[in-house]
């Protein structure tokens, strides 16, 4: 933004050179205009006045002639003509002036010109590399954001990762041993591989459950843990508005085979069992995160 503002206020600033430059351009313009229209009048002035002169002299020669006066008046006429001719070489030499102070003045514009076409070369160069530097900035920053949305959501992950991890380890040790109980047979048929695991997965379930009391303590203290989480922070601040890509096969896959685990799962392991008030408990559900927000650990504990 500040290198923005610069390039304006550096741009007001030349348009009001140039709108000054055309002032003074437009000024001498019409300052040349009236001299040379004062000395075209001039000029047709003593002309006219030249001729009235001649014809002057003219008639009164041919008075002096005819009255036979000439000899007396002609040093009269002499000394007028010269007067008059003093006068002509001034206003000659005037006119000589003003033709330099316009000489002077033209010259005075050329070199303004040139200044000012000059100022506007390089006001453009440095607008160009401006404009280049503030689009090379503009993609550093688009960059820093993904970089800080997609570490803040690998940040959180990890932090429920941990969460999780911590939770296990505590609630290990708090579990009484009991004996682990008789599994009944299942009526359903399966196949050969299917059997062994559920059989090791009723096990453990029956091993997992006690009591109705020691089940709702349980429940509280995973409740009150999952409410001390800290909230993810909203990535979309940091993104930017794109659509959204078709999933590939390979995450088809990959969805298909977890919700199959997240059925077949639960069922076996954490089947409900009745407590000693008559209410059915069953295990808190696993929460299933989309593929697309898997993430590479190994790479967040590098960063932290």
């Amino acid at each position: 933004m500040p290198t923005l503002h610069c390039v304006a206020m550096e741009t007001l600033s030349l348009e009001h050179q140039i709108q000054s430059v055309q002032r003074h351009i437009a000024f001498l313009k019409k300052e040349q205009m009236k001299l040379l229209h004062d000395l075209h009048l001039e000029i047709l002035r003593l002309q006219k006045y030249c001729t009235e002169l001649t014809h002057d002299l003219e008639v009164k020669e041919l008075e002096a002639k005819q009255q036979g006066k000439g000899e007396d008046n002609f040093p009269e006429l002499e000394e007028k003509c010269k007067i008059m001719e003093a006068q002509l070489k001034e206003k000659e030499k005037g006119n000589l002036e003003l033709h330099k102070e316009l000489r002077h003045k033209e010259s005075l514009v050329a070199a303004l010109r040139s200044n000012l076409r000059n100022k506007e070369r390089k006001f453009l160069e440095e607008l160009k590399r401006r404009s280049h530097r503030v689009t090379v900035l503009n993609t550093e920053l688009q960059k820093q954001t993904e970089a800080a949305a997609y570490l803040s959501f690998q940040l959180h992950s990890t932090k429920q990762k941990l969460h999780g991890t911590r939770q296990k380890s505590t609630a290990l040790p708090e579990r009484p041993p009991e004996k682990p109980s008789i599994p009944q047979p299942s009526t359903e048929t399966r196949p050969k591989k299917r059997t062994q695991k559920s059989h090791t997965r009723r096990q453990a379930s029956s091993a997992f459950h006690c009591k109705g009391a020691f089940k709702d303590i349980v429940a509280r203290e995973r409740l009150s843990s999952l409410e001390d989480l800290e909230p993810m922070p909203d990535p979309a601040l940091f993104l930017y508005t794109t659509r959204p890509r078709p999933p590939s096969r390979r995450q088809k896959t990959e969805h298909s085979t977890l919700d199959l685990s997240s059925k077949e799962g639960p069922e076996q392991a954490h089947p409900s069992v009745k407590s000693h008030g008559g209410r059915e408990c069953s295990p808190p559900k696993a929460i299933e995160m989309p593929s697309s927000w898997t993430v590479n650990l190994a790479s967040t504990t590098n960063v932290l």
